[in-house]
């Protein structure tokens, strides 16, 4: 009996799980669009290029590469980053080109929190995950194999958000 209720149990459970996330939006959580402006916006919202297919990556988290994903999983619609990433203890950064850029939001009261980034290392963050001052980023943020042109067209991406 007790076998029984475990396993309904289990089955009610995986059942309105399943309907909870379709409810979601799945693992975009809602974030699909069905045009893009740019390539760059395709990237940072389907880890997907219009040049290449979907990208590939090394390291990131597991449900990365059973469910796929961009940049706007973790990083938001606004790219100011900032929630909790799922099973992760790192706060993804605020990417905006501007905020990653800027000498004015890298400074904390009279310290400077970290070195501004250039487009280089901006691209060497992506791709290698180290971070302006050449330290890992977490293990959760992907070191997504990109091309230079879709660098290029994620940075372009990146400038628009406000």
């Amino acid at each position: 009996m007790k076998i029984t209720l475990a396993i309904i149990y289990l089955l009610m459970l995986v059942l309105f799980s399943a309907v909870g996330f379709a409810q979601m939006g799945g693992m975009m959580g809602g974030y699909e669009k069905k045009s893009y402006s740019s390539n760059g916006e395709r990237i940072y919202y389907t880890g997907v290029s219009d040049r290449t297919g979907p990208i590939k990556f090394q390291s990131g988290p597991m449900w990365l590469q059973t469910h796929g994903g961009g940049c706007v999983i973790c990083h938001g619609v606004t790219g100011r980053g900032g929630v909790p990433v799922m099973m992760g203890t790192a706060l993804p950064a605020d990417i905006r080109y501007k905020a990653l850029t800027s000498e004015d939001h890298h400074k904390e009261g009279e310290k400077e929190e970290h070195s501004r980034y250039t487009d280089e290392l901006i691209k060497r963050a992506i791709t290698k995950g180290l971070d302006s001052e050449d330290k890992p980023l977490d293990q959760t943020m992907p070191r997504w194999d990109m091309t230079k042109e879709e660098l290029d067209d994620v940075i372009e991406y990146l400038k628009t958000l406000k």
